[in-house]
Parts: structure tokens; C-alpha cells; sequence
């Protein structure tokens, strides 16, 4: 409806990633976009970036944050290298980007994360990710709808396996184990659904998730990223919690 305020959701998201993008400055020169999708950056989101340098992009379309990250990836050149950030991504901690563009410097063109999953098949989660515009691009579907952007992130032609029938790598980039790659990335504490998960770069609404539930449905959680069977006497648990599991 017109006029009608955002959901208290929003606003908390907006506003969380705009404070920790001020408070924990990503440590290398960039240029910050913002996509306005479907016209959800009212001028009252918008203040929370007050003081910011940043560019729009308008998205119309259902591809969700997938979508609005190819379309954002036709402003700029093949050569650029883009973060992707989900709507509810946020730092925690300074100098971010920084560490993404040493691993890139390190181990060259592929895809780097700051999370991975080995639910479904191993992957690099989307909420999070940077690669080379082109790679991007090169992905074969034009995310539209809400298992498309699933599939994007961890189906069987994921970005993660787009990128890797290349011959390209896929990387964790993390604070304390430096980087990682793929296959190794469950193997060091406090990263995704383990621990504390201060071995994270980038925050999201499945970390948040994480950290608000008690030890035996956090240790759910972390055997379904590690591709781990739940055991049958927890299952009732599991799907107790279930539909709070949203990506």
C-alpha cells in the first residue's frame, strides 16, 4: 500500500547493514551499489544510508537478491570483480572486502565466500560472495523465481559448480583460517552453523538463526551443513524449528 511504513524487518536489516558498512569499513577503495528492487528503497530506507557515497540500480523482477545481483552485474564492466550481498548481510568486523581481495590476489579469478554448505551438495552460500563480473554473467539462467535462486545457490548447476566445470577454484575467506578451499572449508572451527561462528566475515539471517537457538537445535543445524543424517529421535525437533529456516 502507498504510503504504508516498511516492515519493522526492513528497517532493522537496512539499518544493520548500513551501521556495520560505517562502523566496519571494508578496507579497500570500492564503489558501493544499492539495488532498488521492485521499488522496496523508499526514501525513509534510504536515510539510512545518510552520509554514504553509493550508486542505485532499480530491479524489477521475482529473481530476489540473486536477481538483483546479475542485474546490478550489467553496470559494470567484464574485468570488475563484485561483493554480493544478500538483503540481511552485514560485518561484524573491519577490513572484509580487504581479506577477499588478498585471497583473489593470492589464488586468482573463482569464486570466494564468506560461507559454505554442504547441504544439498557443497557449495559457496550466496549471501556473501565475490567474484569477476564476467563469471557472473557467464552463469546460464536469469534468476527469476525463488527456486531459482535456490538452485543458483546449491543445486546441481549452482554458481559453485558453474564456476568449478571452468576449471576456476571455489574459496572460503575467513578471519582466523585465512583461505580455504571448498572442500576443506567444514574442517576449521567457528565457521557457519559451528561453534560460535566467529571465523565469519559476513553475517546473515541464517547466522543470526543459528545463534538464537538452543545447543541440540544449533547441532541440527550444523549436521545439515556438514551433509551429516539427523538422528531419527531428533527429527521431531527439527521440524519443530523448520519453517523459522529461510534463506
Amino acid at each position: 500500500m502507498a504510503g504504508a511504513p516498511e516492515p519493522e524487518s526492513y528497517w532493522q536489516a537496512v539499518r544493520r547493514f548500513s551501521d556495520s558498512y560505517s562502523r566496519f569499513p571494508p578496507g579497500v577503495d570500492h564503489e558501493l551499489v544499492l539495488v532498488n528492487s521492485n521499488n522496496g528503497l523508499t526514501s525513509s530506507l534510504a536515510e539510512a544510508f545518510s552520509g554514504l557515497k553509493y550508486r542505485v540500480i532499480d530491479y524489477d523482477g521475482g529473481g530476489r537478491d540473486i536477481g538483483a545481483h546479475q542485474r546490478a552485474s550489467l553496470s559494470l564492466g567484464d574485468d570488475d570483480w563484485i561483493m554480493c550481498l544478500s538483503s540481511t548481510s552485514y560485518a561484524r568486523s573491519p577490513s572484509w572486502l580487504k581479506a577477499f581481495v588478498a585471497a583473489r590476489d593470492e589464488n586468482g579469478d573463482g569464486l570466494y565466500g564468506s560461507t559454505s554448505s554442504f547441504e544439498y551438495s557443497a557449495h559457496i552460500r550466496t549471501t556473501g560472495f565475490f567474484m569477476r563480473v564476467a563469471r557472473l554473467r557467464e552463469y546460464p539462467r536469469i534468476c527469476t523465481t525463488r527456486e531459482e535462486c535456490l538452485a543458483f545457490e546449491s543445486g546441481q548447476d549452482s554458481i559453485t559448480n558453474s564456476v568449478r566445470a571452468r576449471g576456476l577454484g571455489a574459496w572460503v575467506v575467513t578471519p582466523d583460517s585465512g583461505t580455504l578451499r571448498l572442500a576443506e572449508s567444514r574442517r576449521v572451527p567457528h565457521v557457519f552453523r559451528k561453534g560460535n561462528q566467529s571465523n565469519i566475515w559476513i553475517y546473515d539471517g541464517q547466522t543470526d538463526l543459528y545463534d538464537s537457538l538452543a545447543p541440540k537445535q544449533r547441532d541440527i543445524l550444523r549436521w545439515r551443513a556438514e551433509d551429516i543424517a539427523v538422528p531419527g529421535g531428533w527429527r521431531r525437533s527439527l521440524r519443530r524449528f523448520r519453517e523459522r529456516i529461510w534463506r
